[in-house]
């Protein structure tokens, strides 16, 4: 079970531009405890790294002997596809370093665009306790995410909800699946 003290270390995780907030972190950790039961999760856009700690974290200090798998989708570089300004240069590499001591084996970094072939061979055929996605930000990127990461999991936790084609690729969604507090 996280506790509050993975807030300040996920916090130092990838320097002061990782554009994550303690508050959002706060909800992530819940998320995280209530729905991660010690196998697979996936995360959809990792940048560097901040929710792959949380979830490395918590499968790491997990009691199940048969610890699950966290795959960590991201381009893994700067000039592939339109999603990424502002962001400084980032690499599957810089990832690991970043989570640390959890960085296990249990860690794979899936490099490519969400939806691409070699991503989803890597990442289709297996079912998730949950997923996080804070990749592509764009209607046309996040609803097709959705829609695939929805035949995965039961639980799905997505980022920036309140950007607008975030907000319409999830409002878009929503409506045709069971949404809960549970």
């Amino acid at each position: 079970m996280l506790g509050e003290d993975s807030i300040s270390e996920a916090l130092l995780v990838g320097g002061s531009d990782s554009r994550m907030l303690d508050r959002e972190l706060r909800v992530i950790i819940d998320f995280i405890n209530k729905y991660h039961k010690g196998g697979d999760t996936l995360e959809i856009g990792c940048y560097k790294g901040r929710v792959s700690y949380l979830f490395a974290r918590a499968n790491f200090e997990s009691e199940r002997a048969d610890k699950g798998n966290h795959y960590a989708v991201d381009v893994y570089e700067l000039g592939v596809g339109d999603w990424n300004w502002g962001y400084e240069e980032h690499t599957a590499e810089m990832l690991l370093e970043n989570i640390g001591k959890y960085a296990t084996e249990h860690v794979i970094p899936v490099k490519g665009l969400s939806l691409s072939y070699d991503v989803m061979k890597q990442v289709l055929y297996h079912t998730y306790d949950c997923c996080f996605i804070d990749g592509d930000h764009r209607y046309a990127g996040l609803l097709p995410e959705l829609l695939v990461v929805d035949h995965l999991c039961d639980h799905i936790l997505c980022h920036d909800y309140g950007w607008t084609e975030v907000t319409d690729a999830i409002n878009k969604f929503c409506p045709y699946h069971i949404v809960t507090g549970k």
